[in-house]
């Protein structure tokens, strides 16, 4: 197996009792019980999205092909690196949404979708553990629905309707191919030994998350840089965690501190997404968590909280 990272990043305030029996990673109740309820059922759907999925790439990948014309280069390339950023921003939303919302006691969704969320705050490493089809499973079951239709198109519509359309297909399959790999590049992240080296020249070149990166979004209580597509070599931590050096932790009622942030990252300057500070800079999560608190009352990350403080 790959080695992996041994960081949790979580700064919880327990008292002296608490702190005695939890461990951190697979040892925790928590994650330990978060395992268990990962069932042959959601195996089976896992294992039938891929297949569905990749068979689907496969299918559109030879139309496009086949349909490729020189002159729509610069339109492709705009498609490739546009569907980069709007699958960064989705992989951000979704992230975002299903860290911050919603509890493992939710009716299908709650042990199918939610639950991974909430095992790997508690042991990050668990992803690394993971093999392809639990590790994608639910990013191919996501996609299935542009793949058919976009084979639907190459079925159905004229050569020179698809002519036509060619330049927005490929976009649109950037797209489907980032936001399908984007729990892969994610389980990359968390990986700090034998990557392919085709992987790592990717992350340095901040073409996907760097495993630096990620880190940010590592502590507790996990409420920023929530796109874990792609990176680019912009600035450094300082942008997650501007001056002055305490910002309040607005959610936990705690403080973190930016040198003791700092310090628990890697050294190298490198981190920033290429979306994650500019939605930072804005307020963008914070100000969307006012929102929905303020229209149904709900609290931000009550139910990563209370799976992280489990201690038997």
């Amino acid at each position: 197996m790959a080695g992996a990272e041994n960081w949790p990043g979580q700064q919880l305030e327990l008292d002296e009792d608490e702190a005695s029996c939890c461990r951190w990673g697979a040892q925790h109740a928590g994650a330990r019980e978060l395992a268990a309820l990962y069932s042959p059922g959601k195996r089976l759907q896992e294992w039938c999205s891929v297949i569905l999925c990749f068979s689907l790439i496969a299918h559109n990948l030879v139309h496009l092909l086949l349909l490729a014309r020189w002159e729509d280069t610069p339109l492709v390339i705009l498609g490739v690196v546009a569907g980069a950023l709007i699958a960064d921003f989705l992989s951000g939303l979704v992230h975002w949404g299903a860290d911050t919302w919603g509890s493992v006691e939710l009716p299908i969704v709650g042990k199918a979708f939610i639950r991974p969320f909430r095992e790997h705050h508690i042991d990050p490493t668990a992803i690394t553990r993971h093999d392809f089809i639990e590790t994608n499973g639910d990013n191919c079951l996501v996609t299935l629905l542009p793949l058919l239709n976009m084979a639907y198109k190459f079925r159905t519509h004229s050569p020179e309707a698809l002519e036509q359309l060619y330049p927005w297909e490929c976009f649109v399959f950037c797209l489907i191919i980032f936001g399908t790999f984007t729990n892969q590049i994610h389980k990359w992240s968390h990986t700090y030994f034998g990557l392919p080296r085709w992987v790592t020249l990717l992350q340095d070149w901040h073409v996907i998350l760097p495993r630096k990166h990620h880190r940010i979004h590592h502590v507790s209580p996990h409420e920023t840089y929530f796109c874990i597509t792609t990176g680019a070599a912009t600035s450094g931590v300082e942008w997650a965690f501007p001056t002055p050096a305490t910002a309040p932790s607005s959610r936990s009622g705690g403080q973190r501190s930016q040198q003791e942030v700092t310090q628990s990252l890697p050294s190298g300057n490198s981190l920033s997404g290429w979306l994650n500070y500019p939605l930072e800079k804005i307020g963008f999560w914070r100000r969307l968590e006012d929102l929905i608190q303020g229209l149904t009352g709900e609290k931000p990350r009550a139910d990563d909280m209370k799976w992280a403080q489990k201690i038997k």
